[in-house]
């Protein structure tokens, strides 16, 4: 059942009842906490606490007791003004990533590409990407309109692709719409549907992106049989084929694994079922 995190001098932890009602369970001191939002910082399966205040992050740590006796403070890029500040994962790692809107002009932290100027103009939202230990990696996007709202934004799929994107309102009624990159479209064929024993057959991976106009993915696709790695392929021209072992009689199932690259997330492609029949033996009777 859903709890509440409040943020005043300090952080409280209220814990639902599943009626309406909370009990306070939990106070955490902070100075100057900031704003909170919840998300699994660290993979571990329970919700920690990220606190917001200016250009100060700090990760509040559960111990899946709903206590939180371990934090991390962090400087990241620009200035959060107190409003606009979600928990959401970007990439499809599993891991919770933090975006918010800057009001002023935001140095390049931490950027994966070399930036042109130091500074993004008057506005910009910034995202954070975990690491999985209460970390994270920064990235931005410069909205082109000075007149974009701070902390008027929302994240969410807009083009069902699964991967959420980014929504920002301005003054003038208009709309900055980010579409995320890092989704991918995936389909798994092989070579031959009705092998005999003792045959191999490839599997080819097809993998793109899932905009129009995105970069190809890059990087390796994975090769699963049951649960078990059979290898890896290297992605060329948006396909990656793998030769599978001599196959057995039986049914087997073979699932694909996009790895991901530094732009576009890790996707599971569905599952393949092949079914090798039993050999029938031949008497011939010779009079």
């Amino acid at each position: 059942m859903p709890d509440l995190v409040i943020s005043g001098d300090d952080f409280s932890v209220w814990q639902g009842s599943g009626t309406g009602s909370f009990s306070k369970s939990t106070v955490i001191s902070q100075t100057s906490p900031g704003t909170p939002v919840i998300g699994d910082f660290n993979g571990d399966g329970a919700n920690d606490i990220a606190a917001l205040n200016g250009g100060q992050l700090t990760v509040l740590f559960n111990d899946g007791q709903g206590h939180f006796p371990v934090s991390l403070a962090e400087v990241v890029p620009g200035n959060f003004a107190g409003s606009g500040f979600r928990s959401v994962d970007l990439n499809n790692d599993g891991l919770s990533d933090l975006v918010f809107t800057s009001p002023g002009a935001s140095s390049c932290w931490n950027v994966p590409h070399e930036c042109s100027s130091p500074s993004m103009g008057p506005s910009s939202v910034e995202t954070l990407l975990s690491n999985g230990d209460g970390t994270f990696k920064s990235s931005y996007l410069p909205t082109t309109d000075p007149n974009a709202v701070n902390g008027a934004f929302q994240v969410l799929d807009i083009n069902s692709d699964g991967a959420p994107d980014i929504v920002i309102a301005t003054t003038n009624e208009l709309v900055s719409l980010y579409y995320n990159q890092s989704a991918t479209i995936g389909a798994l064929v092989a070579s031959n549907s009705t092998p005999y024993a003792g045959q191999t057959i490839q599997l080819t991976a097809t993998v793109k992106s899932s905009l129009t106009n995105g970069l190809d993915p890059a990087g390796t696709v994975q090769y699963v049989e049951d649960g078990t790695v059979l290898g890896t392929a290297t992605i060329a021209s948006d396909v990656a084929t793998f030769t599978t072992p001599a196959l057995q009689t039986g049914t087997h199932i073979f699932s694909a694994i996009y790895q991901g690259d530094s732009l576009h997330s890790v996707n599971h492609f569905g599952k393949l079922s092949i079914s090798v029949p039993v050999q029938q033996s031949t008497t011939l009777l010779v009079q």
